[in-house]
């Protein structure tokens, strides 16, 4: 007695070939294409939103402000301190006021001179004035403009104070080398002659105009 096998109901690898020699409908391929013309438009869709929160995101970082750093593009003293913290700045700022303090102060004019120096002057760097110039010195428009390289450097000056008795003092110093009174012409006997001394100018210092210079 013969046994059967039962037939396989899958495909045989020759109906394969058919299937695959076989071309799509025209019902198919419309369908096909219309499924991948809406994945493209979704990738488009989800990528084109992506950089447009991107570019968001980049500008809220570029227009950001921050209380404890100074804008880019800042410069005290001829020091660039765009970017650094209050605490970085300042220490920069204390660093260079005691050099500047050391510094020799000259007073010179026509048949001599004066020296004196900041801390003779008692001088004192009014450091915490210039850092919030610093700080008011551009606005969220020009922070971004900085960042990007399009804004130039923005100069704040570094000031000093002095103390006053000493300051006076060296008004006094330089008033005593150069004023000299006016002396009008006058006539003298001298002997039987009788002598004309011409008038003499005087010479004067605006010892405000000084004391706002040194």
């Amino acid at each position: 007695m013969s046994a059967t096998r039962p037939r396989s109901s899958s495909p045989s690898q020759a109906e394969l070939r058919d299937l695959l020699r076989k071309p799509p409908s025209p019902t198919t391929t419309r369908r096909e294409r219309a499924r991948r013309q809406l994945r493209l438009k979704r990738f488009f869709v989800l990528g084109f939103a992506a950089a447009l929160l991107a570019v968001a995101g980049a500008g809220v970082w570029l227009l950001r402000g921050d209380d404890n750093r100074l804008p880019p593009g800042v410069a005290i003293a001829g020091l660039d301190l765009g970017g650094r913290t209050l605490d970085e700045a300042r220490s920069l700022l204390v660093s260079h006021a005691a050099q500047r303090v050391e510094q020799p102060v000259r007073l010179v004019w026509a048949g001599g001179g004066l020296e004196t120096s900041g801390r003779a002057l008692r001088a004192s760097a009014e450091i915490e004035e210039a850092l919030d110039a610093a700080l008011g010195s551009r606005d969220g428009l020009g922070r971004l403009l900085a960042r990007l390289g399009l804004a130039g450097e923005v100069g704040i000056p570094l000031r000093f104070s002095v103390g006053e008795q000493r300051l006076r003092r060296v008004v006094r110093r330089v008033a005593a080398e150069v004023e000299r009174p006016a002396r009008p012409a006058r006539l003298e006997v001298v002997g039987s002659e009788i002598v004309v001394r011409p008038a003499r100018a005087g010479t004067a210092i605006d010892r405000r105009a000084l004391a706002a210079r040194i």
